[in-house]
């Protein structure tokens, strides 16, 4: 049965990811990073577009190895609320990421294979293409 659009079966899940958001865009995360900036346009999503998504998946990993030695249950708990913001910034990338190549892909112009280029040939070279004007996008948002 659903409430509010959620399934029965998974208010606890989203019990915790309500805390989540509460906790980037009320908490830590507010008080040290936001400075008036949305969430996309906040540090862990900039440097994210930047330095790719190691930094965040970094992030995921080293928060998570963490949690082990901090004293309290409630410090534990919140440690993970930021795995989840961080996990959370890496999947917009992703979808950013997935928006400009499709954007790229419905402009793109098909090489002509009776060239010399063979198949697979074009191929890399259409990567290559998508590749470059996802990074000439970001960094053209600095």
């Amino acid at each position: 049965m659903k409430s509010n659009g959620i399934d029965s079966d998974y208010t606890s899940l989203h019990r915790v990811l309500m805390q989540a958001l509460d906790q980037a865009q009320s908490g830590k995360g507010k008080e040290r990073h936001a400075d008036g900036e949305s969430f996309l346009n906040q540090p862990i999503c900039k440097i994210a577009r930047r330095k790719g998504h190691g930094f965040t998946q970094g992030q995921v990993w080293k928060k998570i190895l963490e949690v082990d030695n901090l004293p309290t249950i409630e410090a534990k708990i919140r440690e993970m609320l930021s795995v989840i913001v961080y996990a959370a910034a890496d999947i917009l990338i992703l979808e950013e990421e997935q928006s400009a190549a499709w954007e790229v892909d419905k402009t793109m112009q098909i090489p002509d294979l009776t060239a010399q280029m063979d198949v697979s040939d074009a191929t890399r070279q259409a990567e290559e293409d998508v590749k470059t004007m996802i990074n000439l996008r970001t960094l053209e948002e600095y």
